[in-house]
């Protein structure tokens, strides 16, 4: 009993056990501007769903707040002052990077959970949109680590 206790209040207590994530792809034979587009037309397509925090296109940097309705949103309740529409529940960035000598696109996404615990298990995965929309758009897209293993043979 003294085990599932432990467990169960370290689920609670721990906000970095499921509260971030990294996921790093390469779009294959995709140059930088073509990935950068196709991010700011998916971030475009789900506007407010998803609100933009920042946006830097030198940097190529995009950080993203991923927004939930309130219970009382749901059911139709809307007040200002003690009840607001939409909150922040997670976010996400995505950072794109020249490989192969621009040839080919680094993908890295960071998802972060603004609940800790147990709550962030349910985290969404809208960043996975964009590598959709690049397969969608005949792009290749895989794994960082399976593309450092294909440019070795």
């Amino acid at each position: 009993m003294k085990k599932i206790l432990f467990l169960l209040s370290m689920l609670l207590i721990t906000n970095t056990c499921f509260a971030a994530e990294i996921d790093r792809r390469v779009a294959i034979d995709t140059n930088i501007e073509e990935a950068q587009q196709i991010v700011l037309d998916v971030i475009k397509q789900y506007e407010g769903v998803v609100t933009v925090k920042e946006k830097d296109l030198q940097k190529n940097t995009y950080v993203v707040d991923y927004n939930k309705h309130t219970a009382l949103a749901y059911i139709g309740v809307s007040n200002d002052k003690w009840a607001k529409g939409k909150y922040a529940q997670a976010a996400f960035s995505c950072q794109l990077k020249p490989l192969n000598n621009g040839n080919d696109t680094l993908i890295t996404m960071r998802k972060h959970s603004y609940h800790g615990g147990i709550f962030s298990i349910s985290t969404f995965n809208h960043y996975k949109k964009i590598y959709n929309e690049l397969k969608f758009n005949g792009k290749r897209v895989v794994k960082y680590k399976k593309y450092l293993a294909e440019s070795k043979s």
